[in-house]
Formats: structure tokens, sequence, C-alpha cells
């Protein structure tokens, strides 16, 4: 810290007067500027003289740069300028942050539920931001999220970041090994595919985000371990912890636990498909701490359910990661078990007080009864005569439906009858847990499709999920209409990602929830991000409500005009 004390009070680069050290990490040096010109202050980040050889290095500070200078976004540090010292040393200028990372908060303890959302819908909105930008941060991390004025985040720390065009001749560098532990980001928030060595994409970000979400929520990770190796081999194979389980002094909601559980899936598939469709949940989430009353009893709902995300299936044919060679370390469980069955049951959660309604309705229910059976059809009539086909044997028996399941599932109507929806849709889950024939029943389907269908967000994504993964067949017309034309954003969105994840994207009407996105979007960011799909596209039909847009909002007029524009020509 002496040496680097040196250079306050000289001019850098001729341009800079430095005004003070602000700290120092391992690969570089902060200070605080002020740009001789304007007087304006500034920071600028210098690697440390003794690392300013190594090319690698080098290479990280020209990356970040490089990766920010690509990024405009208030959730983002700003990149002034980017240079080299008249030694050689590079440097990058940003704007100068005054506040405290998220680590600080967390050393305080758990966050307040709401808070701890708010702060992390800001990460997701700078990684949304950068992943449409084609860069992946690969290290979020508490240390690299920044609190301004309150709770205003800034992301920051883009050196080990991923570019789309990640090539020595885009980015002027050679290419950029892998470090320490064999993987980039830190051993704590790490995503299994950099664990195993995989390739990564946005969602290892997501992943990432997960992890600091459920320290925001229950004031620790959900691996913790002195030794990195072991720490790795958690996030690699180990299960995740639920909210509640990590936190059992602490009430969370099933929508909280729903979003926590896909961000932390161990299979890349089986996470939210983007930043997008994370907020989407997440602001489920934040409507169901205002609507729902959190409670000893949704702990236990949700700790009863055994919700987080499913461990890594090895594959047979698939060596073990060379990280964890001689480790003697035993292997993640195989488990038989369908597609995100996890998320299932998170989802099914989010009536709270379900349990209690099922438990209330089974004690007090005759463990004989049997569910009245429907009324026989009359026998057909048999022809005879010597050129008649035999008789027909006697009509194969439906499956008969166990006593208790049947009295369940009755109960379920009632519930959806008066309105009940999270009431229903928990005590059909119940039911079909209990016997698995009533998945084809028509009547938990058509009341399923009215929620799915109707007005309370909440509800209607519980059921998409019920109509996805429970039912047989599962609905899927529904759920792709809902995704095409749904009038309510969370449930479209929602159900775009259900028909991405389950593989029947192809009858989503993009062109239709293109247009709706562009009619319900709130603020200019969200219309400008509106707008670039309406324009990727590339169907003419869009062309006048990009007129009707670019006349209502000014802050989105360039961009509507040279959409319109682009597709007139098209």
């Amino acid at each position: 810290m002496e040496d680097a004390a040196r250079l306050v009070g000289t001019v850098a680069a001729e341009r800079f007067r430095v005004v003070a050290l602000l700290g120092e990490g391992s690969m570089g040096t902060i200070y605080e500027i002020e740009e001789l010109a304007t007087g304006r202050p500034a920071a600028m980040k210098l690697l440390r003289p003794e690392l300013g050889a190594n090319a690698e290095i080098a290479a990280r500070l020209v990356r970040e740069g490089k990766a920010i200078s690509i990024l405009v976004h208030r959730t983002i540090v700003e990149l002034r300028e980017a240079g080299k010292l008249a030694d050689g040393t590079p440097f990058l200028v940003t704007e100068l942050i005054r506040g405290a990372s998220l680590t600080t908060l967390i050393d305080a303890g758990p966050v307040e539920r709401g808070r701890a959302l708010a702060i992390v819908r800001q990460v997701l909105e700078a990684l949304d931001h950068a992943h449409r930008h084609g860069v992946v941060h690969r290290d979020i991390k508490p240390d690299n999220i920044l609190l301004v004025d309150g709770d205003v985040v800034k992301v920051v720390d883009f050196g080990v970041a991923k570019l789309a065009d990640d090539t020595s001749a885009v980015l002027g560098e050679g290419k950029l090994t892998r470090t320490g532990a064999g993987l980039f980001g830190s051993p704590s928030y790490v995503a299994p595919e950099m664990v195993l060595g995989k390739p990564v994409d946005a969602r290892c970000d997501l992943y990432s985000t997960g992890v600091v979400l459920f320290e925001l929520l229950t004031g620790r990770p959900p691996f913790v371990d002195r030794d990195p190796v072991v720490l790795l081999r958690k996030h690699g194979s180990g299960k995740v912890p639920t909210l509640a389980e990590a936190a059992p002094d602490r009430t969370f909601t099933p929508a909280l636990e729903l979003l926590v559980a896909e961000a932390l899936a161990k299979q890349p598939a089986q996470r939210f498909a983007s930043a997008t469709d994370m907020i989407a949940t997440l602001d489920l989430a934040r409507r169901s701490l205002e609507t729902a009353s959190a409670s000893d009893a949704t702990s236990a709902l949700v700790t009863g359910l055994g919700l987080g995300a499913p461990p890594i299936v090895p594959s047979p044919d698939e060596p073990p990661p060379a990280l964890f060679a001689g480790l003697e370390l035993a292997p993640a469980p195989v488990i038989e078990q369908p597609k995100r069955d996890v998320r299932r049951f998170a989802l099914v959660a989010a009536g709270i007080g379900v349990l209690l309604v099922v438990a209330i309705v089974v004690a007090g229910r005759d463990s004989g009864a049997a569910a009245t059976p429907p009324p026989a059809a009359p026998p057909a009539p048999i022809a005879t005569g010597p050129s008649a086909p035999p008789p027909p044997g006697p009509p194969a028996a439906a499956p008969a439906i166990a006593p208790a399941a049947a009295s369940i599932v009755a109960d379920g109507h009632a519930q959806a009858a008066r309105g009940a929806a999270l009431d229903a849709l928990g005590i059909y889950e119940q039911a079909i847990v209990e016997d698995p024939h009533l998945a084809g029943d028509p009547k938990i389907r058509a009341n399923a499709i009215a929620i799915a269908t109707g007005k309370d967000p909440i509800a209607a994504v519980v059921a998409l999920e019920l109509l996805a993964t429970r039912l047989v067949p599962p609905a899927h017309d529904i759920i792709a209409a809902q995704a095409s034309r749904g009038t309510i954003r969370e449930v479209r969105q929602r159900a775009i990602a259900i028909a991405i994840r389950d593989g029947f994207a192809d009858r989503v009407d993009r062109y239709e929830t293109a247009l709706l996105d562009l009619q319900q979007a709130k603020g200019c960011d969200d219309r400008r991000i509106a707008i670039a799909h309406v324009r990727e596209l590339g169907d003419r039909r869009a062309v006048a409500a990009l007129r009707r847009v670019r006349t209502q909002f000014a802050c989105v007029e360039r961009e509507a005009a040279e959409a319109a524009s682009y597709l007139d020509a098209h």
C-alpha cells in the first residue's frame, strides 16, 4: 500500500491528477482521480507494477475495458477511458462510485426479503443488458455488486467476462487461460458447469445471482466449506438446501423458494432461460410477499415438499472431472426423476396453507369412504346370427381411484368452485400424488385451464406448471396460447419459458407476443428491448405498432423509427 500511495498527488497520463488511494487487490490498484480539463472526479484502475509484464493479467484489464465499453446501463459501471501510462502500464478510467459492496450488507446479517429482491432485480437488469450485448460476466458475487445512494446497484469487475467475439483478433490479446482452481469465478458462487469444465453461457451468471440471493435472504451461501475443492464439489453435485433449511428461524413464501430453486438448478437447461425470465418470477415472488401471509406453516409446507435443485445425474459415459481426480469423492447419486420435478412441487406450494387445508380435510374423512362410482352405461346391443362377430368381452374397467385421492380431489373441485384457486391447485397436486390416475381427470384439467387463463397471475403460473408437468397429456396447446396471446405479461413470459423448456416453442406465435410485450413495456429500457425483439422477427405487420410507439414515447423515438424503416425495407 505504501508503494501504491506514492502516486497520490502526481499526474497520470498527462490528464488525470491522482487524488487518493481507494484500495488495492491481488491484481490491481484503484485510485480516485480528477480530470484536469474538467475537474470531474473518476476512478482509475492500474495493474500492480509487478504484474504489468504478465500478459494474461494485462489481458484481463483489456478485456474488462472492452466489455464495459460495449455496455451502457444505469446498473453497470461506466467506462470513461482506457489506455496506457508512459511506462506501458494499462489503465481504465471509470465513473467514481462512492458506496459499499454487497458484502458489507450481508455481513450485517440476513436482509429483509423485499429489499433483497429489489437489489437482485437490479443485478438481473444489468445482466440482461450485458447478455443481450454478448457479454457474460462469469464472476457475479457480492464483492462485485456495489450499492450507492441507498440501494442503487452498480455491477463492476468484468475482468473475466466472456465476450461474444471472444477471439484474439477482436480483443487484441492472447487467449485468456484459466487460473487458480482451474476455473473463472469465485468458489462460493461458481456455477456447476464451470466446476465441471463444461461450456458456459449466460445461465452461469443466473446461478451465481441465485447464490447471492440465497445469501441475502439467509445470511449464508448455500454451500460453506473452508476447503475450496470441497466447496467446488458441492456446487458441482451437492444437494441445494431450501431457504427454510438454511434459515429455519426465518419465513419464506413458496414463490421465493421456487425462485431460488430454479436459479440454483445444477443443469443449465433446468434454470431460467434468461435474466428476463428470472425477473418475471422474481416479480411474482415480490407480489407474493404483498399478498401472502408468510408464517411458520409456510416454512413447514416448503420444507415438507423437499424443495431444492435436483443433483446432477452423471452420465455413465462421462469421465469424472479432472479437478476431483484422486480425491476419492463420493459421486453424486443417480436419481431417476422427471425433468424439473422439484419445480413442480415448488410451484404447487404457492398455495399458502394448502397442506393445512388438506390435513384438516383428510383428518375429518372416514378412511373407509369410497368415491361414488359413475352410473354404468347401458349395454350395447349384440348382433346375432352366423355371420355375427363373437360377442365382445367385458369392457376394460377404468382404473379404480384410491378412495383417499377421490375424496381429496372432490375437495379440490369445491375449492375451485368457490374461487380459492391456489388451494384447489395444491389439493389437485396432493390428489395426483396419492393416485397418478387422476393426472387424466377431465375436471382437474378444465379447472386448471380456467385458472391458467384467469386474472390472478400467481395462480395462473402455478396452473401452467400443473398443466405442463402433472397432467396427462400435458396441455401444451393452452400453454402455447398463453405464451402467444396471454394478456398478463408475467404469465405470458412464464408460458414462453415453459414452452422453451419443454420443447414446443415452435407453437408459440412470436409476432403476437412481441406486439404484446411492446404494448405492455414499462419504462424506456423495456421498450427498447421490445422494439429490438420486434425488429428481429422481421415481420412488416409490426410497422404500424412501431410508428404508434414512436409518437407516444419520446425516449424510444429513434429506435422505433429505425425498426419501422428496417421492416419497411425488408
